[in-house]
């Protein structure tokens, strides 16, 4: 007859399939082992300090020139064990004193056609230089009020705002953009019919 199977290979219920192929499979019908237990199983607790768990990982390196922030104070949250950092920030460019060198720089490029409309002798020359004229002293006057208040701005931001040369730089575009506009007005009246 036949030998019998060793332990390993013997068949398991009306499937016939070996017991150690899956240990999740069961035959139709029957109940799984997990669902038997009406309640969830406790696993013991790890031992103490079980895993040990190793220190935060070091921050990544900065690339040159990248500096690392310090925090200047920490301000605890009241009610809390939590504080709130507040790091050293570098100093911020004044928007202000950036509009007013682009509008200065504006207000010396329209200067220009005034000054080329009021050269020509056409006789719309002192019309058109005349609107372009007002329109480059509006520009002139706006770049010197922005300049002014964006060195109010920086004077009283206790270094934490720069941007006191392009202030400078856009007080005296200004200046000499409604100069200009001015210079070529007058040479257009000058030289009209």
């Amino acid at each position: 007859m036949h030998e019998p199977l060793p332990d390993d290979r013997r068949l398991a219920g009306p499937a016939q399939v070996p017991a150690h192929d899956d240990q999740a499979w069961a035959p139709p019908g029957s109940v799984p082992q997990e669902a038997a237990v009406p309640y969830p199983v406790a696993r013991p607790a790890p031992p103490a300090g079980y895993p040990y768990l190793p220190p935060p990982p070091l921050p990544p390196v900065l690339p040159r020139g990248v500096p690392r922030l310090r925090p200047v104070r920490i301000d605890p949250v009241p009610g809390t064990p939590f504080g709130i950092a507040i790091p050293a920030l570098n100093p911020t460019v004044s928007g202000l004193a950036a509009g007013s060198m682009v509008t200065g720089i504006g207000s010396i490029v329209v200067s220009l056609a005034v000054l080329c409309a009021g050269v020509s002798r056409a006789s719309a020359g002192a019309l058109v230089g005349g609107a372009f004229a007002v329109l480059t002293i509006v520009l002139g006057l706006g770049a010197i009020g922005a300049a002014f208040g964006a060195m109010r701005q920086v004077r009283g931001s206790g270094g934490q705002i720069t941007g006191r040369g392009l202030a400078i730089a856009g007080l005296t575009c200004g200046a000499v953009g409604a100069a200009l506009a001015v210079l070529g007005m007058l040479i257009a009246l000058a030289l009209a019919p």
